[in-house]
């Protein structure tokens, strides 16, 4: 049976002439067949498609199924890109079908998505477990952004976390583009309470739009509440006009300071800067988490917390 289930993607151009706008020498990919696959519960659906759990050869996958007005090409782009992916904090790739249906199939991740923990389970993580997540997203990021690849959609939604240890993956890749040298991308994507300002104004997004998105992660882990949901009247329309007319930023909560650690709102206050450039690699990200302190935490007093900033600078971190 595995014999007949893995071929080249030459294979599958034969299979479905749709797939024609990639080239044969592209890449190599598993095509599985659909009728091989059990598809159990439906995890998850969203804009371009439902994910499933199912079973292939044994073994748990996770199965998204493309809507039928998935262009084939885009299809073909992400098995592509995903196929390429290799590290502990990217969900890793199984292998694609083609045939009645667009899948994709993918590693299981039994501990759902962090947005599934925070604002459905409503779970209060506790220190190390916030660090050691902040950090694995750090890390995917950074692993994506060294092969010259943008996410475009990082939100709780597509961090998947794994039970014991408790662990995070990136996932979700349909809107990632590889980005050229200097350059940035500008499709309609990505998630508005995520987005940062300048993809909000005109849909301009790059490696910092990225940052931009994993500092308003960090607000949802550290307080358990979507990105301003203190907004009078939350709706598309009202986080727009603030964004970009009011230049309103997402801020922590005073509630939340006095628990968070120094380092942590320093990472948080970088990447949430309405300046792209003023925002941390995402490299640097994981350097700094390295030095997490909870012991050491935020002053509600404003000239201490500003005297507590201008350390960190001055450390040249």
């Amino acid at each position: 049976m595995a014999a007949n289930t893995r071929r080249s993607c030459s294979e599958v151009l034969k299979v479905h002439t749709n797939l024609g706008t990639l080239a044969p020498s592209r890449f190599d990919c598993r095509l599985v067949l659909y009728n091989d696959l059990l598809i159990e519960d439906l995890l998850d659906k969203g804009q371009y498609g439902s994910v499933y759990k199912g079973i292939w050869q044994g073994v748990s996958i996770a199965i998204k199924e493309l809507d039928d007005c998935t262009d084939p090409k885009e299809f073909s782009d992400e098995v592509w890109l995903m196929s390429q992916l290799d590290h502990q904090n990217i969900v890793k790739f199984v292998g694609a079908c083609n045939a009645p249906k667009l899948c994709i199939l993918m590693e299981f991740i039994e501990g759902g998505s962090l947005y599934r923990v925070l604002h459905v389970e409503k779970r209060q993580l506790d220190p190390d477990s916030v660090t050691s997540l902040l950090t694995d997203i750090a890390k995917g990021l950074s692993y994506l952004h060294a092969q010259n690849v943008i996410h475009r959609d990082l939100k709780s939604k597509n961090v998947l976390l794994t039970k014991e240890p408790l662990r995070a993956k990136l996932c979700d890749f349909g809107v990632s583009k590889l980005q050229a040298k200097d350059s940035t991308q500008t499709d309609d994507v990505g998630t508005l309470l995520w987005m940062a300002p300048e993809v909000v104004r005109s849909r301009c997004h790059s490696e910092g739009s990225d940052v931009y998105s994993y500092g308003a992660v960090i607000y949802e882990v550290l307080t358990n509440s979507l990105p301003f949901s203190d907004t009078k009247e939350l709706n598309h329309y009202n986080i727009m006009y603030l964004m970009c007319m009011e230049a309103k930023r997402l801020t922590l909560p005073e509630c939340v300071l006095p628990k968070t650690p120094l380092q942590i709102k320093y990472i948080i206050d970088r990447c949430l800067d309405h300046s792209v450039d003023m925002r941390p690699p995402a490299s640097d990200l994981v350097e700094l988490l390295g030095g997490v302190d909870w012991e050491e935490t935020c002053s509600l007093g404003s000239d201490t917390l500003s005297d507590d900033m201008d350390a960190f600078d001055d450390e040249g971190v």
